[in-house]
């Protein structure tokens, strides 16, 4: 058995490679598990690998962000209808203010 775990380490590592090759080159595009794994392999967060355009050092959006997570996923889909639908209007009623 330690034979055949010593023998597939460097297959894996060869294919891990190959993979990130291939994505990078355009060859190849990713799916959030491999995404996922290459992010986890590479030791950084998503938010290094995909910077938000909002700075999430505002202490109002992480105190927000910590009780969205600690909501169950119903009620997540639920909260982010709610915001979602609320930045609608907020949005329109600041256009029609501006528009007059």
């Amino acid at each position: 058995m330690s034979d055949h775990h010593s023998t597939q380490v460097p297959v894996l590592r060869f294919l891990f490679q190959e993979t990130i090759q291939d994505i990078e080159k355009g060859r190849k595009n990713t799916t959030y598990e491999t995404l996922s794994v290459i992010i986890e392999r590479l030791g950084i967060s998503a938010n290094m690998l995909f910077p938000s355009k909002i700075p999430v050092d505002d202490e109002e959006i992480q105190r927000f962000i910590g009780k969205f997570q600690a909501c169950t996923s119903e009620n997540r889909k639920i909260l982010l209808n709610t915001l979602d639908c609320l930045a609608e209007q907020l949005l329109a009623f600041h256009n029609n203010f501006s528009d007059e």
